[in-house]
């Protein structure tokens, strides 16, 4: 549900992030299978991949575990979630992994990271257009 709701808010962004220099990349951790599931519901997704191992996901230190699921936090963002149509489907890939947003130069270094807390805490679109313009701004 809240990865399916993080990409949805994207794509939404998509043209903005673009418009930017950057590039929207979207990293899952479930099967190939799974991955072309997730690729025919968002055909919007230029760049889409799956990490099953989740390697990506331990080189940025995002979160995992179930202490990143008990949270009240977790509740209000599941309310948010499946208010705005996101519910929750057939699991796919890691459940106790969370997410996070990572933006790279086109030299690969990192500018800046958010890292989920809980499931669903993911960054706003209009968050990461904020942060994409200062970054912007600063590189020219």
């Amino acid at each position: 549900m809240f990865c399916r709701e993080q990409v949805a808010r994207y794509i939404d962004a998509q043209d903005g992030i673009e418009g930017l220099g950057y590039r929207l990349v979207v990293v899952g951790n479930g099967t190939p299978e799974q991955l072309q599931d997730f690729e025919r519901r968002f055909p919007q997704v230029k760049s889409i991949f799956t990490d099953p191992d989740r390697a990506s996901y331990r080189a940025l230190d995002l979160r995992h575990g179930v202490g990143s699921l008990m949270s009240l936090g977790m509740i209000a963002n599941g309310m948010r979630a499946v208010r705005a149509g996101h519910t929750q489907g057939t699991t796919a890939g890691d459940p106790l992994q969370q997410g996070g947003v990572a933006v790279f130069d086109s030299s690969g270094n990192q500018q800046f990271i958010h890292r989920d807390g809980t499931a669903g805490d993911s960054l706003p679109a209009d968050e990461l257009l904020g942060v994409l313009r200062r970054l912007s701004h600063a590189a020219s």
